[in-house]
């Protein structure tokens, strides 16, 4: 299962003075954002408004947020999970982009917070089920789904978790959404079967994945920037490799 000191460190950083967008070649781009969901990214750059297809963009970070949500930030990375999530509740009533964002960082911070107290992880669920009905066509969807997985195997619920996972997965085959959309997925239902005590389970799915993202990462046809966002994944997929085998088999 996924730390709670990788969920913190998974959070985003303190805010910028501009919206700024990452693209699958490994460049970036600074403006505001116009709009983002599925199909593409709109971004004004000093006034000039180009739209990218979301297949050919990594990341968005949203900039100029209210002050409060900074103060939520600084106190889920101390680990005070109901000031956090008090103060990201009441940002969902500042102006776009802060509303959308903040109530998924929310339920994010419900998700952290059922990590240590499982007792939390039915507010969790609740929060992404609510922020994703109400955003189901967003860039941040697969982000929100794999959230609401997470918090379904806290909640004890591991093959309803592990199935959300595979459509996360299907939905960015679909989408043709950059690789590592589909490979996190992937990799957080490993992690959930790990988690879960499904240890054979996890492994051998691990042994699959690990070589398919190794193989992505050296081809030649896979952009810059998700390459280098490979590295990581395919270190933390090793990681679990090496737990999950540790666990099964004793060696």
């Amino acid at each position: 299962m996924l730390t709670l000191s990788a969920l913190i460190l998974a959070l985003p950083a303190a805010a910028l003075p501009q919206d700024r967008v990452q693209y699958t070649d490994g460049s970036f781009r600074s403006g505001k954002v116009v709009s983002a969901t599925l199909d593409e990214v709109k971004l004004d750059s000093d006034g000039q408004e180009s739209t990218s297809s979301a297949s050919d963009v990594l990341t968005i970070r949203f900039g100029a947020l209210p002050t409060s949500m900074a103060q939520a930030e600084e106190f889920l990375t101390g680990l005070e999970f109901q000031n956090a999530v008090n103060l990201f509740d009441a940002a969902t009533a500042e102006a776009e982009p802060a509303a959308t964002l903040a109530g998924l960082r929310k339920a994010e911070a419900l998700l952290a917070w059922s990590e240590l107290d499982s007792a939390q992880a039915g507010a969790a669920v609740e929060a992404f089920r609510a922020w994703i009905a109400a955003h189901a066509d967003h860039f941040f969807l697969p982000r929100a789904r794999t959230g609401l997985a997470r918090a379904t195997a806290n909640s004890g619920q591991l093959e309803q978790a592990a199935k959300e996972l595979e459509d996360v997965a299907s939905l960015a085959f679909e989408k043709s959404l950059p690789a590592t959309v589909e490979f996190q997925a992937r990799l957080a239902r490993c992690q959930i079967y790990l988690g879960g005590g499904q240890t054979g389970v996890a492994a051998t799915r691990l042994q699959d994945l690990v070589p398919k993202m190794q193989r992505s990462m050296s081809s030649s046809d896979t952009p810059a920037g998700v390459r280098s966002s490979l590295r990581g994944m395919i270190a933390e997929g090793q990681v679990l490799l090496g737990d999950a085998i540790e666990v099964d088999q004793g060696m």
